[in-house]
């Protein structure tokens, strides 16, 4: 497929290396010299340098015979623009970054198809959604819904004290069966394994798991010794995700506290979060942290537009007795180095909207994709096509790719765990943890037909 591609940052650079490394013709604009040269440099694609909002840029680009374009520019007008051309010049399909609620959000004045986009991402969107869940599951550091949320993608870290360190696989798988969950990969330092009958976790381990939206609470006290939920959140940026987070909170737990230090945006927030203590200040006074009551704070949540500003909040939360943290990092190559100094749940919203475009560019039946932590390594929802090859035989009798493993079906409106007798039925829902190189294999043994030419 020919993609087009406005806008080189980190979403638009790492669109561009995974679609041309998958064998899409990728074009990609910016107006940025350095960056543009940075592609050309070190991708099999076409950048140049311009106004991706013109349409002379546009064409010099090939949005003639583009298949479709995605507009990640930082600004949301300029990727509305684009897509409204894209719409004129006859592209197909087209999908743009959008932040702001007038434009993306349920409420908005126009819709979609009326300024001639046909996907709209919203990062904050994702990340809300993200954040709520986690909160949901005592001791996760990433959650993820498949199959409309009968199916749950869990990550925990595992300490000293987990039930299961020390386990090997088999063993666990033991214990599984009783309650429907796998562990379906492990992450030790900077690899990710596909896990096997005697491998063993181990503490320090970042473990993913899959189980039905009834187990997940079941198997909490598996992976953490000690499991508290929730109750009492402290929130620091009013920003959009922080609003939007501290609006589903206050109506379920016992005490929600956001904390804003920019006055007009503290005030708006007090107008509309009604059952919110919003207190305006910064989050490294003495005073604002004292009537914030951080000793007995289940969570802080560091939310706001300022990755610098999160991390000293986190930082001063935990000091001041936070049990939990999260915060956002808008730059992924501090992600790693976050985790290692104990930040517990670390977001990044550019990653979030890789992960997102993906699912809609992907060929075969996919319906979710989801990255694992930092890494590459990919948990993916398939709907099995009439006649792929997926369903022409058993697991076992499949030459499944290195570094593959098919992790849950959705059978009947029930997850189950495949073992290598299982045999797939056209239209179900199955879930694959993949690394990057078995990618692509995965997807040939779900797809009848490729949906798009790659040409």
């Amino acid at each position: 497929m020919r993609i087009l591609i406005v806008g080189a940052g980190v979403v638009g650079s790492n669109l561009a290396s995974e679609l041309s490394a998958a064998g899409h013709v990728v074009s990609v604009v910016d107006d940025d010299s350095a960056l543009v040269h940075e592609l050309n440099e070190h991708l099999d694609v076409l950048a140049l340098q311009g106004n991706g909002a013109q349409p002379s840029v546009l064409r010099r680009a090939g949005i003639e015979e583009a298949q479709m374009v995605i507009a990640v520019t930082n600004i949301d007008e300029v990727n509305l623009v684009i897509c409204m051309l894209a719409a004129r010049f006859g592209v197909r399909h087209k999908i743009a970054r959008i932040r702001n609620e007038e434009y993306a959000g349920p409420n908005a004045t126009l819709k979609p198809a009326e300024l001639g986009i046909d996907t709209i991402i919203n990062p904050e969107y994702i990340l809300t959604g993200k954040l709520l869940h986690i909160l949901e599951t005592p001791g996760a550091t990433d959650c993820a819904l498949f199959a409309e949320g009968q199916i749950q993608l869990v990550t925990f870290d595992i300490c000293d004290e987990s039930p299961i360190a020390g386990m090997k696989l088999k063993d666990v798988r033991v214990m599984a069966e009783a309650y429907s969950f796998l562990v379906c990969a492990i992450f030790r330092g900077d690899k990710a394994l596909v896990p096997r009958g005697d491998d063993e976790i181990r503490a320090g381990d970042h473990v993913a798991v899959v189980a039905n939206a009834e187990t997940v609470p079941l198997i909490l006290p598996l992976m953490q010794k000690q499991v508290q939920r929730a109750e009492r959140v402290v929130i620091y940026g009013a920003d959009m995700v922080g609003r939007n987070v501290a609006e589903t909170l206050q109506e379920r737990l016992e005490r929600v506290v956001l904390i804003e230090p920019h006055q007009p945006l503290a005030e708006r927030a007090a107008k509309t979060l009604l059952k919110t203590l919003v207190l305006n200040g910064k989050a490294t006074d003495p005073d604002v942290l004292r009537e914030a009551d951080l000793e007995h704070c289940d969570y802080f949540l560091a939310l706001s537009d300022d990755d610098q500003a999160n991390l000293l909040a986190a930082l001063m939360a935990r000091h001041a007795g936070a049990h939990h943290t999260a915060l956002i990092a808008r730059d992924p190559q501090v992600m790693p180095v976050l985790s290692s100094i104990g930040m517990e749940v670390v977001l990044n919203p550019r990653l979030a909207t890789v992960g997102a475009i993906l699912t809609h560019i992907r060929r075969g039946q996919i319906h979710g994709v989801t990255r694992i932590k930092e890494s590459e390594a990919e948990v993916i929802e398939f709907v099995a096509d009439t006649g792929a090859k997926i369903t022409k035989k058993p697991l076992k009798e499949l030459e499944m790719p290195d570094g593959s493993l098919v992790v849950a079906a959705l059978r009947d409106d029930e997850m189950m765990i495949p073992d290598g007798n299982f045999l797939v039925r056209p239209g179900e829902t199955v879930l694959v943890f993949a690394l990057p190189h078995a990618i692509e294999r995965i997807e040939r043994l779900f797809a009848k037909r490729r949906l798009f030419s790659r040409g």
